[in-house]
């Protein structure tokens, strides 16, 4: 009953195979285009940084940045 259950199954991915595309995707990076993708032209900011230096564990603490009224 098992082998059919999952003959039944891998059938039926295979037939949705036919009609849905699912490219492989990296995890690692955004893709291209992607808001949360790094510009290399410029430099990090003061607040890049500190958040930077904290994903690494080396501490860093982001000041507010906006204009006091």
């Amino acid at each position: 009953m098992r082998s059919l259950a999952r003959a039944c199954l891998d059938a039926l991915i295979a037939y949705g195979q036919i009609y849905m595309y699912v490219p492989d995707q990296r995890i690692d990076e955004p893709g291209p285009g992607h808001p949360e993708r790094l510009c290399a032209d410029g430099p990090l900011t003061e607040t890049e940084r500190a958040l930077s230096r904290q994903l690494e564990g080396r501490g860093g603490r982001i000041r507010n940045v906006r204009k006091q009224r």
